[in-house]
């Protein structure tokens, strides 16, 4: 290989170049010293002493510093021969020193203008602060001044006398004199117009007005309810008031102050003394004694949760009290103030109402709630010390241009030496290249790793070692006809070309870590296959110092990266498994756990590394778990169980676990692998499902569903045990009326309660179910006693049980209850064909016997219950039909006054059955009440009811009709809508509608029931309340409701003329209904005699057989129709 000839010697350096820069960076030094050390001298000293002294001590220290920058530079320049050999330390200095006059001078300079702004800032201060404080002064002293006149009127004897005179006499004379005496003093005072207003806010006299007077002061005009509110408070408190300012109608800006006159007479009145703020008030804040252009004072209060301005602004038209500022959130200035972050006299920063960066001093208006804001714009002040400090600014930059000037001249110095030393270095490395050539070719030739040399410049292969056909599939040859482009694939090649060209500039930059690196591409065989390849490459240099060529060894890592690539796999597939897997070494300390473990167990991964599993035992795993896991894999077997583990809280989770042991290749046990589920919500799901379907959530009790299985399994193994059992139902009585009264809370306790009783009575065998809220089942095992020994045993468990339930329960209020219960008892089985709804429907239609009977009774199923059930079913489903047929009859009973007259009727219903004939309502009507019937025959009365009314008030009409509402018709959601719109669509008047109602309803959502009943009464609607007295009649809920009328029941009116207890209910309740006045319809009136009871004690509307028996509705309306036209 031909030697290159030696190169040039290397360039010299220009030493007036050196010269040059010397002496910059000498005169830029001078100069900022001279510059800058005298005004710093005046910033930090005010003693002359002191100094005359730092001067002293800044000249000689200007010396040593001088001197030492001299030296420096001299000795570099002696020793021009040994800057190929200097180091980096010394160029590091220079550019170090070179920095901090910079930053010297750049700190100086802001220095300087900070300096300037806190002197414009402290004027600003002293400014702001002298000017608020003045007109503070000025504006509260205006105020006293104005409440001194104001005041004047409760001292003037004339004006109070002359006003008495007019309203106590009704001078006109002394009127007029008042006046013109307002006239007159206007003219002479600082107003501009004078008032005398009355305590209702008439305006009677102004001065501006002369005609105003009234004859009558109560006909004079009203004055602003602003203006009126302080005459109301000066009058109030015997003191003058300030009044505003506000707007008046017309917009204008309006302020008074208010005298009080003859407060405290009968005809009380105020002076009002009327000042327009634009004239009088505003000319103070306008005033600035300086030439500042965005300087202003304004006045300002807080509006509860609002800052109003109380003033003109000077940057914003007609803003007195039309602008207001929210008081939440906010840095402006006068938002600070009223929030109480400020004190008067404080310099305050933020923003104006402009938003604009300001600066201000607020002082408060004396004892009122005003508030004065003088501020400047901040922008304004900065530029004053920009202004100030512009010379200092010009004598930075001029400064750091010198210095950058020498910087320069220095840089290409140092680049000039370091290109000399380049030189040498390539001169060497070319050497030293020569010399081994031979022997890295010789190991390039046959390494089965590929080397390579390429040129950068003209991007080709230079060289490629003969294992480049096995890598790629080119010869020799080839491959020095191919470029980089060729060989690396298309998604590769612009990351490999950022990447070389981001080497080559680090590396002329200095970085020598980018001379050599290592890293992986993706090559292109010449087969068209893509090849992942490593390649160790070196940067070479020209002897220009260029990078022209690049020397590498690249390598096939094919299988590397597919073992690289199967490893991530299961490193990621095991770390991101929701499964926890462990992994133990021999000994049982573990030595892996993935991120699913830290989840589940709460512990970190360095908290259990090296540590024994058992560290998670909770102690509730049975031992023989752990015995069959250790036997099963030290047989070398899996082993799946489950186990209760503790989690770092504390708490405890269950785990489905599978554990193996894992074989080297010689088939050697070397760990244990867990693999591990979190199973806890399973399990609770599973425990929660089963309660949930065979418990009841209130009690822990057995439901209804596992009570037909148990009823179930007793029928199925009766053929093999012919065992005779008895069922229990039971139900609490007046359940209800406990949730109602007490709470559901308290009810709740009653349940619990009651369960824990009922099966402390019972055998182990038996089994005791709660099915709903207040009813309870007891499956009692007669064993082999047959069906008497059954029965008898289940009235004894009755009879037990009906005498524990004397004894109260004391709930946990301390409130004793004593409640008792209805049962109704059935045996099983009774036929081979029963089943368990059999079962249960006898029990309970025995349970419905012993209801009818009364609270706490007993009965037993037998076959007439049965008949009756199924006569109850046969009438609900005929009545289904009938309604559906039009075979109901509306009957009408009428209601009576004292003369004898029909004022009203009552709505009744009669069912024409087609097999039956006409059937009483007593007969199907309590059937209907049980069933969703009673809403649709109710809607069925309803209707009819209405069509008979809109004909009445077509013929121009009235008979008020009382219709019965059942109360599950009432408690409909929509039965409001549907009484408006039966009324709308039939044209009946809501006024002779009348709605009867029981006590049963209103003891049922009080509060639904008051807003139903309101909106029905808003519409005309009138409302009796059914049967009172014989419920749970209480004045407290009566004077609730609004109710019309009451209807004394029959069982009182039979015995009232001859029983003195029924005659005081019916006074009792007369009185009741007079003090709260209602009317009274008596029912059941069948004798003259009950007839002149209640006529001798008031109006009472009567209603029975003594004035007519219920009739078809036709009949009845006809009969009235006819005396209607007689009374005519």
């Amino acid at each position: 290989m031909t030697r290159p000839a030696p190169p040039p010697p290397g360039p010299q350096i220009d030493t007036r170049r050196s010269a040059l820069g010397a002496v910059l960076l000498y005169a830029s030094f001078a100069a900022l010293w001279i510059l800058l050390s005298d005004r710093a001298v005046e910033w930090l000293l005010k003693d002359p002493e002191a100094i005359l002294l730092a001067s002293t001590f800044k000249g000689w220290l200007f010396v040593a510093v001088t001197s030492a920058l001299l030296f420096l530079l001299l000795r570099q320049r002696a020793a021009p021969s040994s800057e190929s050999r200097r180091p980096a330390r010394t160029q590091r200095l220079s550019l170090a020193l070179l920095a901090l006059l910079s930053v010297t001078i750049i700190a100086l300079v802001v220095l300087t203008v900070w300096h300037g702004l806190r002197e414009e800032k402290e004027k600003a201060y002293a400014q702001l602060l002298a000017i608020s404080e003045s007109k503070a002064r000025e504006i509260w002293t205006w105020h006293k001044e104005r409440l001194s006149d104001a005041s004047w009127a409760n001292k003037a004897p004339y004006l109070r006398n002359q006003w008495l005179r007019w309203r106590n006499e009704g001078d006109l004379a002394a009127g007029r004199g008042l006046q013109a005496f307002l006239k007159n003093y206007v003219s002479d005072a600082a107003f501009p117009r004078m008032e005398i207003v009355d305590a209702q806010g008439h305006k009677v006299l102004d001065s501006n007005d002369p005609d105003l007077l009234p004859a009558n002061p109560e006909s004079a005009p009203f004055v602003d309810p602003t203006l009126h509110l302080a005459v109301l408070r000066a009058l109030t408190l015997g003191q003058p008031m300030r009044a505003g300012p506000w707007r008046d109608a017309t917009g204008t800006l309006r302020l008074a102050f208010v005298g009080p006159l003859a407060g405290e007479t009968a005809h009380p009145a105020a002076l009002v003394l009327h000042i327009d703020p634009p004239e009088y008030l505003h000319p103070a804040l306008t005033d600035w004694p300086l030439p500042q252009k965005s300087a202003e004072a304004f006045l300002f209060r807080q509006d509860n949760d609002q800052l109003l301005f109380l003033s003109e602004l000077r940057h914003r038209g007609d803003a007195a009290l039309r602008m207001q500022l929210p008081l939440a959130g906010g840095d402006q200035l006068s938002v600070q103030v009223l929030r109480g972050e400020v004190p008067s006299g404080v310099l305050i920063e933020g923003r104006d109402y402009r938003n604009v960066p300001s600066y201000g001093v607020a002082q408060s208006i004396g004892d009122t709630e005003w508030w004065l804001l003088a501020k400047q714009d901040r922008s304004e002040l900065l530029h004053n010390a920009l202004v100030r400090s512009a010379w200092m600014v010009l004598a930075g930059a001029l400064a750091l241009l010198a210095l950058g000037g020498a910087l320069y001249l220095h840089n290409e110095r140092l680049r000039l030496q370091d290109s000399a030393r380049e030189i040498e270095e390539l001169r060497r490395i070319e050497h030293s290249l020569s010399e081994s050539e031979a022997q890295y070719r010789l190991l390039a030739e046959n390494s089965s790793d590929v080397v390579w040399l390429y040129d950068l410049v003209n991007q080709r292969f230079l060289y490629a070692s003969p294992s480049i056909e096995g890598l790629l599939g080119y010869s020799v040859s080839e491959t020095l006809k191919l470029s980089m482009r060729d060989v690396v694939s298309p998604e590769m090649y612009p990351v490999t070309v950022a990447r070389i060209k981001a080497r080559v500039e680090a590396f002329l930059g200095g970085d020598e870590s980018a001379r050599t690196q290592t890293l992986e591409s993706i090559n292109v065989h010449k087969g068209g296959r893509h090849i992942p390849v490593e390649a160790v490459s070196t940067l070479l240099a020209d002897e220009r110092g260029q990078i022209t060529r690049m020397l590498g060894v690249s390598r096939d890592i094919s299988e590397r990266k597919k073992s690289q690539a199967q490893l991530l796999q299961l490193s990621q597939a095991i770390e991101q498994s929701p499964a926890s897997v462990i992994i133990t070494g021999l000994d049982g300390n573990i030595e892996y756990v993935n991120q699913a473990f830290v989840t589940t167990s709460g512990y970190q991964r360095h908290e259990v590394l090296g540590e024994n599993p058992r560290m998670l035992r909770s102690g509730r795993t049975p031992p023989e778990v752990y015995a069959s896991m250790w036997f099963t894999l030290n047989a070398g077997q899996p082993w799946h169980g489950e186990m209760i583990n503790r989690h770092k809280s504390g708490r405890e989770y269950v785990q489905s676990m599978n554990l193996a042991p894992v074989r080297d290749a010689q088939g050697q046990v070397t760990h244990y692998l867990a693999v591990q589920l979190d199973v806890t919500a399973q399990k609770d799901a599973e425990d929660k499902a089963h309660q949930l379907a065979w418990f009841n959530p209130l009690t822990g009790l057995p439901n209804r569903h596992r009570l037909l299985q148990d009823i179930q399994d007793v029928l199925d193994a009766h053929g093999r045990t012919h065992e005779q059992c008895a069922l229990l139902l039971l139900n609490l009585d007046r359940f209800q009326t406990v949730n109602d009264a007490l709470g559901h809370g308290a009810g709740d306790q009653l349940l619990k309660k009651m369960g824990e009783r009922l099966g402390d009575l019972l055998h182990a065998d038996d089994r005791l179910a709660h099915l709903s809220a207040d009813e309870f089942a007891i499956l009692l095992h007669g064993g082999d006693a047959g069906s008497e020994g059954t029965s008898a045993r289940a009235l004894r468990v009755a009879q037990t049980l009906q005498e524990r339930l004397d004894q109260p329960f004391e709930l946990e209020s301390a409130v004793a209850l004593k409640i008792s219960c209805c049962i109704g008892i059935t045996l099983l089985p009774q036929g081979q064909a029963d089943s368990p709804g059999d079962v249960l429907r006898r029990a309970d239609t025995a349970l419905h016997r012993a209801k009818d009977s009364g609270a706490g009774q007993t009965a037993f199923f037998d076959v007439s219950m049965e008949q009756l059930i199924s006569r109850r079913f046969l009438i609900e489903r005929d009545l289904r039909r009938g309604l559906a047929a039009n075979e109901l009859r509306l009957y009408l009973q009428p209601q009576v006054n004292a003369q004898g007259r029909v004022v009203g009727a009552e709505a009744l219903v009669r069912w024409l059955h087609p097999e039956h004939g006409l059937m009483a309502p007593g007969t199907f009507i309590p059937i209907a009440e049980e069933s969703e019937l009673i809403t649709e025959l109710g809607r069925w009365v309803l209707k009819t009811v209405c069509r008979h009314l809109g004909e009445l008030r077509r013929d121009g009409l009235r008979l008020p009709i009382a219709v019965n509402i059942s109360p599950r018709q009432f408690h409909q959601p929509g039965f409001v809508h549907v009484v408006q719109d039966t009324l709308l669509a039939q044209g009946a008047s809501p006024d002779d509608l009348v709605i009867e109602i029981t006590e049963s309803i209103v003891m049922d959502q009080m509060d639904s029931v008051v807003q139903k009943m309101s909106h029905l009464t808003s519409l005309g609607v009138k409302f009796s309340l059914d049967d009172f007295g014989t419920g749970y009649s209480s004045l407290a809920y009566l004077k609730r409701l609004p109710i019309h009328e009451l209807k004394i029941d029959r069982s009182f009116v039979q015995d009232a003329p001859t029983d003195p207890s029924d005659a005081a209910l019916v006074e009792a309740i007369l009185s009741v209904a007079r003090h709260m006045r209602l009317k009274v319809v008596a029912e059941g009136v069948e004798t003259i005699e009950q007839a002149d009871f209640l006529n001798a004690r008031g109006q009472v509307i009567q209603q029975g057989y003594l004035h007519g028996r219920p009739a078809p509705a036709d009949e009845v309306l006809a009969r009235w129709r006819q005396s209607q036209r007689g009374d005519a």
